[in-house]
């Protein structure tokens, strides 16, 4: 569902101010220890811990915007398998082509798959019955493998968009960010399938 997808981007999207915001804190703390203002001690007891907390803090808000992601994805190809269960109210007189003996060619299926464009059910019969034959159907495919692919490509993507989220680098960071949530990048039609 599209609100998946906008969800992801939110997470995304707060995870990378709140590691920048962070990343300011803990670049300021470097700053000071590099500058040699303060003693050894004072560096070991107040300044190096703190380091270490906002790196923890950062490692933590990238381990949870990559669980949440996982879960949102799992979440959308579990709808979708929802989606693409066969539904007996959705058969059509196709499908006796499709039961039947008779030996259909890659023309009756296309032709079956052009009246179904909105039914998921003789879709997928269809497609099943091709696969079965060994017919290759041109401009056809199984929505849902598809976007399940898609989804596990997208997790992947936002474990490496999350990599980028301690860098000082937002031009690169904004390039990778683009490739998934940009405008062009087709991540929004993945979580609409199920729809």
């Amino acid at each position: 569902m599209r609100n998946n997808y906008y969800e992801l981007k939110k997470i995304v999207d707060e995870g990378y101010t709140e590691c920048q915001s962070t990343l300011r804190e803990y670049n300021k703390l470097k700053k000071e220890r590099e500058e040699g203002h303060y003693s050894y001690e004072y560096l070991q007891s107040e300044i190096l811990p703190k380091m270490d907390k906002l790196k923890q803090k950062i490692s933590s808000i990238q381990d949870k915007v990559r669980s949440e992601s996982k879960r949102i994805t799992e979440a959308e190809k579990a709808g979708l398998k929802r989606a693409d269960r066969l539904n007996p109210s959705e058969l059509t007189d196709d499908v006796k082509l499709l039961q039947g003996n008779l030996i259909l060619e890659e023309a009756d299926i296309e032709g079956i798959l052009e009246r179904s464009t909105n039914n998921r059910t003789m879709t997928q019969l269809a497609l099943r019955y091709a696969k079965e034959h060994e017919m290759k159907i041109n401009g056809y495919y199984n929505k849902a493998s598809y976007s399940s692919d898609r989804l596990d490509e997208i997790n992947d993507a936002v474990s490496i968009i999350v990599k980028w989220f301690d860098t000082d680098s937002e031009k690169s960071y904004k390039n990778i960010y683009d490739v998934i949530f940009g405008d062009d990048s087709g991540t929004s039609e993945a979580f609409s399938i199920s729809e």
